[in-house]
């Protein structure tokens, strides 16, 4: 239950709008290239022929490194929003509060007593 008084308004601020920027400071490209060569030259001795190998392995490797700033910015707004204040119940309101819960506890005890005895007498 809530008390008869004039409803009063308290002024509570809150922030709002915020800005965020992402800003792209650097950008490199790096490139490797990478070869590597093997070369077997062949000979005969004897009755065996060895033979010439060449094998030759190009790597290519693009690397892209990108440095980046993040930027907040928080606007601070203060608009002012209401919230109604109750007054507080006095004791004689908590008290027939508490004595209106106890009595339809008690109803509702006699209740299902009665239905329970209903049932069972049979």
């Amino acid at each position: 239950m809530a008390g008869c008084r004039s409803v009063q308004y308290v002024p509570v601020e809150r922030t709002e709008h915020t800005h965020d920027t992402l800003l792209i400071v650097q950008q490199r490209i790096d490139t490797a290239h990478v070869r590597d060569s093997i070369y077997v030259h062949t000979y005969t001795r004897g009755d065996t022929v060895y033979a010439t190998q060449y094998k030759e392995r190009t790597r290519y490797r693009l690397q892209q490194h990108t440095d980046t700033v993040r930027i907040v910015q928080s606007d601070t707004v203060r608009v002012p929003q209401v919230v109604e204040v109750e007054k507080k119940p006095s004791r004689w309101q908590r008290a027939k509060d508490k004595a209106a819960g106890a009595g339809a506890g008690i109803v509702a005890g006699l209740i299902g007593g009665w239905w329970l005895r209903r049932k069972f007498a049979k």
